[in-house]
């Protein structure tokens, strides 16, 4: 005859069915969320190179004219990590990085001019090249976290909801 269980022995039966669980769910949550770094395990000799090298001379440089052309390249505005992607998602998302030639764009493009990033569509605002239209943006975007125009934007993030309409964000 089988013996029929207790109470007692359903009771730690669910206790440990449910810490297993949960040790399942846990673990599947971080794998899938939080530990994405790749494990690699290396081996190191221990064999240390007792080899000296010696130290080589620098060459000595010459001294070289410095053109104003060159000083006015490395005076050209160089903008963060966070503004560039800020602006690549822009152009990315407006025009596929120039390559859809319908709307705003394509207007422009029949005046020999381009604006593949959606700016300022109601007053039909065409640039003469890629330099001036990411110059204009950028300048939109740092007027706008400087407090200089309104709407302020606090994030660069804030500053891109609003150009796009809440349409996307980076």
């Amino acid at each position: 005859m089988k013996k029929l269980p207790t109470e007692k022995n359903k009771t730690l039966l669910i206790i440990i069915v449910a810490i297993f669980l949960s040790n399942i769910f846990t673990a599947v949550f971080w794998n899938t969320y939080y530990v994405q770094i790749p494990w690699v395990v290396t081996w190191r000799s221990f064999i240390v190179s007792r080899n000296k090298t010696k130290e080589v001379a620098k060459p000595i440089k010459k001294l070289t004219v410095v053109t104003k052309e060159a000083v006015a390249s490395e005076n050209v505005t160089k903008y963060t990590l966070e503004q560039e992607t800020a602006y690549d998602t822009v152009w990315f998302n407006e025009s596929n990085r120039g390559n859809d030639k319908s709307g705003l764009h394509g207007d422009c493009l029949k005046k020999g001019m381009i604006n593949e990033i959606g700016y300022a569509p109601g007053q039909g605002i065409c640039f003469k090249d890629r330099t001036d239209q990411k110059d204009t943006f950028m300048l939109w975007l740092n007027n706008r976290l400087n407090h200089v125009k309104t709407p302020y934007c606090n994030t660069i993030r804030q500053c891109i909801l609003y150009y796009t309409n809440n349409s996307y964000t980076i």
